[in-house]
């Protein structure tokens, strides 16, 4: 499974506007959304900001690591992962199912952190293979 197919199961959730996943500074890796929904950019920026900040404040509490944080509004919710590298962002709208949101959310991260703990070498040096 890619990080698109993991990603576009999300957003087949009801009431999803957006989702994506970004690098720990905030950088886009792969998002979907409809054009003009939401700034990709600003989605990526929020989440990796958060998530320091989400980071912090568990060490703090010496509660373990961040796994989902949930930030509910009149105009919908954002739903931020730990995935390993980086975070996966899902914006909803009110209509959703937040409990479905997170099964989903939960699924897609584990998907994620398994994908992105897979170490690719240079093919001189793996003689071509990708090592785990």
């Amino acid at each position: 499974m890619t990080m698109l197919q993991i990603i576009d199961g999300v957003t087949r959730v009801a009431g999803v506007r957006a989702a994506a996943l970004c690098d720990y500074e905030g950088i886009p890796i792969e998002a979907r959304s409809p054009v003009g929904v939401v700034n990709q950019e600003s989605l990526c920026a929020w989440a990796a900001e958060m998530g320091r900040l989400a980071a912090r404040t568990v060490e703090s509490w010496r509660a373990g690591e961040v796994r989902v944080g949930l930030f509910e509004s009149s105009m919908g919710s954002l739903m931020l992962a730990d995935v390993g590298r980086g975070y996966l962002v899902v914006l909803s709208d009110p209509t959703g199912s937040t409990g479905m949101l997170r099964v989903e959310v939960e699924r897609a991260s584990e998907a994620l952190r398994r994908l992105l703990s897979v170490r690719i070498m240079p093919s001189a040096v793996a003689g071509g293979a990708v090592t785990a």
